[in-house]
């Protein structure tokens, strides 16, 4: 699933545990694909606006078409855990550590790129 994640449906997206989904940055439309005869695009006239047509269609090269724009889509979208912990980081901006000594300093480090590993 492509969403928009932000502060306001990140939590009910959290709840959605048996889908895959993954955040794409100002995302508006709503392509819906069932199976490989059938998709419906669903676009929305602006971000407050609502819904302004839907689309349906059963053309079978129109529908692969958009099997291959949504793995496209899929492929530059980021993971909805790494999309929360940016949420989340945004939530912080009065985060201050001060570090003494070289080992320390050299931990820390290792420990931030680490985490960034791991959310990627």
């Amino acid at each position: 699933m492509l969403v928009d994640a932000n502060s306001e449906n990140i939590d009910f997206l959290k709840t959605l545990v048996f889908l895959e989904i993954r955040h794409l940055e100002g995302l508006r439309d709503h392509i819906g694909l069932y199976g490989k005869k059938f998709f419906m695009v669903v676009i929305m006239q602006g971000k407050d606006d609502g819904l302004l047509q839907t689309f349906f269609r059963n053309s079978e090269s129109l529908v692969q078409k958009q099997i291959c724009v949504y793995r496209d889509l899929w492929k530059i979208a980021i993971p909805l855990s790494s999309r929360t912990k940016e949420l989340e980081h945004q939530h912080n901006d009065g985060y201050d550590k001060s570090l003494f000594g070289i080992r320390n300093i050299q931990n820390e480090i290792n420990s931030l790129v680490g985490q960034t590993k791991q959310s990627q």
